[in-house]
């Protein structure tokens, strides 16, 4: 390569790095985004009639997961779709109306139960694959899951192998809510005016449950959880005591501590009352 050109090729390198790097040092209001070349900013509409979204993890992500599939139902209205998760946060979506199909798995599972997920999977063809999700595992399934498109993050957010199990990716864009995250993939398909619900849906026995058990407060009921699958993600506990006090005495609510059966979230939960 002769020097003017190299020259000029690595320039041109810079500005694409620098026009998408999300650092503070490119000046305030800086959006990546509007750097994004055209050919980025949407996907070419695929009229896809199988849709299958891998998104695996925890309840918390699961819920911002619901918001997601209502709008990619909104984009693609006689698609057939498909969601691969986890049992636990199954058993919370399990009544939804806009997916198809559930494929549920244990991520703890022996070599057995994965074998059996990857034969499921093969035994099917998606025009698209949607990965909203930067794991190991989930890269993992993604792999094993037949399709010409395969959606994910950019590189600047991709990491266990998420990068590898992908063809095409959303622009680059800032770290921001995982809710905004999500919606980021509609964007990119170009899907609009999707309305932002999550719909939940109980039977009577769980509501009649829910009745019945707030009966016993005679004040509204705030609660709190105090534990979560990442633990790096934890609030100080002290500053929970700070706030439920506030919330009691201040606002007249009543605190409830939400957590799991674990030991951890008990002994957060006893740390918290002294």
């Amino acid at each position: 390569m002769k020097k003017s050109y190299r020259f000029k090729w690595l320039c041109q390198a810079k500005y694409f790095y620098d026009g998408y790097s999300s650092t503070p040092t490119a000046g305030p209001g800086f959006r990546p985004y509007a750097f994004t070349p055209a050919f980025w900013k949407k996907m070419p509409h695929i009229e896809a009639k199988k849709i299958c979204l891998i998104r695996t993890s925890a309840l918390g992500d699961t819920v911002h997961t619901l918001a997601m599939i209502n709008g990619l139902r909104k984009g693609y209205p006689d698609a057939h779709l498909t969601w691969v998760l986890q049992m636990l946060p199954y058993d919370m979506v399990k009544r939804q109306k806009n997916v198809d199909q559930f494929i549920t798995f244990n991520r703890n599972g022996d070599l057995k139960d994965w074998l059996c997920l990857f034969r499921r999977l093969r035994e099917q063809s998606y025009d698209l694959v949607i990965i909203p999700q930067v794991s190991a595992k989930a890269s993992l399934i993604a792999l094993f899951t037949p399709s010409k498109n395969k959606l994910g993050f950019d590189f600047q957010r991709s990491r266990e192998l998420h990068w590898l199990a992908v063809n095409h990716r959303i622009p680059p864009a800032p770290m921001g809510h995982v809710q905004d995250q999500f919606f980021e993939f509609l964007d990119y398909l170009d899907i609009k005016d999707y309305p932002v619900e999550w719909n939940f849906s109980f039977t009577e026995a769980e509501q009649a449950w829910q009745r019945s058990f707030f009966e016993q407060f005679k004040r509204p009921v705030i609660g709190f959880v105090v534990a979560s699958s990442s633990r790096n993600k934890d609030w100080d506990l002290e500053k929970y005591a700070k706030v439920m006090d506030h919330a009691d005495r201040a606002l007249d609510l009543q605190p409830m501590i939400i957590g799991g059966p674990g030991q951890l979230e008990k002994a957060y939960a006893e740390t918290i009352c002294r």
